[in-house]
């Protein structure tokens, strides 16, 4: 079966049959001994296509003759916006943009298909969704679950790349193991993972914003586009969380927000670090950066005066029951030395002509949801004590498996070098969802500690037998081994809905940034950065820090980076920007800030 749409099994083809909707989609896979030769026989491949049209390359466009891929979801509405609008001190309208993120991956999409002597077909590759890989698999091969076994050990980056996207060749390499019945490998090089795997999604917000006469929010009317290239991918999700993020931190009584879901000739565009949430984020922050400077305040002020205050509600029915911002945005004026800087910035670029500093301080809520997010893990004690365990997760490079094995550790009383985490799998923990959403580390980590609870149910009994030695954890399980005890336990997580509306809860943090740059080449540096993030409990600092930093520089590379262009040749243009980040400050919100020297080039 040639079907293989991750939101619609009738959406998109593994090879396309018929109709190209966009550039570089497959229409074919070469076999050959060496990797060499096939991206070689790749390239001599001429595709002939017949009754071509005018493709449709931006969102603009897309908005401009009306191109839907799909309904855009449901409204966000509360209060009245066009009665408050009708009625408010002042009305500032205006349309934001902001464009597509290559995920940059440093391994591109890999796989290894092998069937077996029983028919079954192992697949073993760089992904984020064994569940839907399995499905798609074996829906395009006709087999039934049980004979598709998909692993993975960990990837080398990914962002969301690997979530949807990576499935349409990984169904094209098993149907060619298949076809064959041999082992196929694929290892896609990077500028067709580029071509074919899609990018951030582009957004567009065209507002209307009323303000009363003391410089507070009273309506936002606004309908928000997303570019979703040529193929619904995982469907119009993306908008639901950029619709349910969109307000940041500010409170406004009267709000409508109408999504649509564009279709362009570009290709499928899919989740990117944050989907859905750094765009709405970007485009609330241009809106009131606009608003202040049309009716001449201060941003800073303008923003802060526009706060939630806890125990207000969102436009999407978020109680927010905890709202941390106010305090942390005050403790971040303090300890960057703000208020001063800002100034010393003015006098310096009143005094240069042709290079100038800027200096910002932006807020920003982060929802996260743990329902409908079921994760797991398997734990198997052996005979000598150590202990082996496979979560639902997949390792990225975010540390969850550091954070599993040190959940484990504490909740048995072990050292964690007699923990091991092998491959994520089908075969051990089906039925997870996707590794994304910030979610998959905490979910996974509550997993294995039911786990361990449960195992440490079943050890009570013979422990309180043993006395003392029964708090010699090899011993225990040389005795629990010896009784026939049960040593394998599963930890299950699904959360229900939250009574607080669609986020679980919310992370919050502050970014105080200054810039210096050259007018005339364009170069920049970014002189200094501070970072104030309340995340709660962290499960580990020390890779919090290091996901912080990551963070911070992927947003850079997304605010700076060149715009990408698509060729009616079918060539992108990629214009690759440096920069360089000369002092960091990063804390956590109830402790001090910590001094980081950085050295990063992008």
């Amino acid at each position: 079966k040639n079907q293989c749409g991750p939101a619609d099994l009738t959406d998109e083809q593994v090879f396309a049959s018929n109709k190209i909707t966009y550039s570089g989609q497959p229409v074919g896979v070469i076999i050959a001994d060496t990797q060499r030769h096939a991206d070689d026989a790749a390239k001599k491949v001429k595709v002939t296509y017949l009754n071509g049209q005018t493709p449709i390359l931006t969102l603009d466009e897309a908005i401009a003759q009306k191109k839907w891929l799909g309904p855009g979801g449901d409204k966000v509405k509360s209060g009245d916006a066009d009665g408050a609008l009708k009625t408010a001190h002042k009305v500032i309208k205006g349309s934001v943009s902001c464009g597509a993120q290559m995920h940059f991956h440093m391994e591109p999409h890999a796989v290894v298909c092998e069937p077996d002597e029983e028919g079954q077909m192992k697949v073993s590759g760089s992904l984020q969704y064994a569940k839907a890989t399995q499905k798609i698999i074996a829906h395009v091969l006709g087999k039934p679950l049980k004979d598709v076994q998909v692993s993975t050990r960990r990837l080398g980056g990914s962002y969301g790349s690997k979530i949807t996207r990576n499935i349409q060749s990984f169904c094209a390499v098993a149907f060619a193991s298949q076809q064959l019945d041999l082992p196929v490998k694929m290892f896609m090089d990077f500028n067709t993972t580029l071509e074919t795997s899609g990018r951030r999604n582009p957004f567009r917000a065209d507002y209307q914003v009323g303000l009363d006469a003391n410089g507070k929010l009273v309506a936002i009317k606004m309908d928000v586009y997303a570019d979703g290239g040529g193929k619904m991918d995982g469907g119009n999700g993306v908008l639901f969380l950029a619709l349910n993020c969109i307000d940041n931190c500010y409170y406004c009584p009267n709000v409508e927000l109408t999504p649509y879901f564009c279709m362009t000739n570009n290709p499928p565009s899919t989740s990117m670090r944050g989907p859905g949430w750094v765009p709405a984020i970007f485009m609330i922050e241009s809106i009131m950066e606009d608003i202040a400077q049309e009716v001449g305040v201060d941003g800073d002020l303008f923003r802060s005066n526009n706060f939630y205050v806890k125990g207000q509600t969102t436009p999407y029915g978020q109680n927010l029951k905890y709202f941390s911002m106010n305090e942390m945005w005050s403790q971040v004026l303090a300890s960057s030395d703000y208020q001063k800087r800002k100034a010393a910035v003015e006098t310096f670029n009143q005094a240069n002509r042709w290079v100038k500093k800027g200096i910002s301080l932006v807020p920003c809520k982060f929802g996260l949801g743990l329902a409908g997010d079921p994760q797991g893990a398997l734990l198997d004690v052996l005979q000598d004590g150590s202990i082996v365990i496979s979560h639902s997760g997949v390792e990225m490079g975010q540390g969850i498996n550091t954070k599993v094995c040190q959940t484990a550790a504490m909740a048995l009383g072990v050292d964690m070098k007699n923990i091991r985490i092998v491959d994520s799998s089908t075969l051990t923990v089906p039925g997870a969802e996707a590794t994304g959403g910030s979610t998959t580390s905490e979910l996974c980590c509550d997993a294995v500690k039911r786990a361990c609870d449960e195992l440490k149910k079943r050890l009570e009994p013979i422990q309180k037998i043993m006395g003392k030695d029964g708090n010699d954890w090899q011993k225990l399980i040389q005795k629990a081994t010896s009784a026939g005890i049960d040593l394998q336990s599963k930890g299950w997580v699904n959360y229900a809905a939250s009574p607080l509306g669609p986020w679980t809860y919310n992370s919050y943090s502050v970014a105080a940034l200054e810039v210096e740059l050259d007018v005339l080449t364009g170069n920049y540096q970014i002189l200094r950065v501070d970072i104030l993030f309340d995340c709660g409990i962290s499960l580990n600092p020390a890779v919090d820090f290091g996901q912080i930093e990551g963070a911070f520089m992927q947003g850079i590379g997304y605010a700076r980076m060149g715009q990408l262009c698509c060729k009616s040749s079918r060539s992108l243009d990629l214009q690759l920007l440096f920069c360089c980040c000369i002092g960091s400050r990063i804390g956590c919100f109830d402790g001090k800030l910590s001094d980081f020297e950085s050295g990063y080039s992008l």
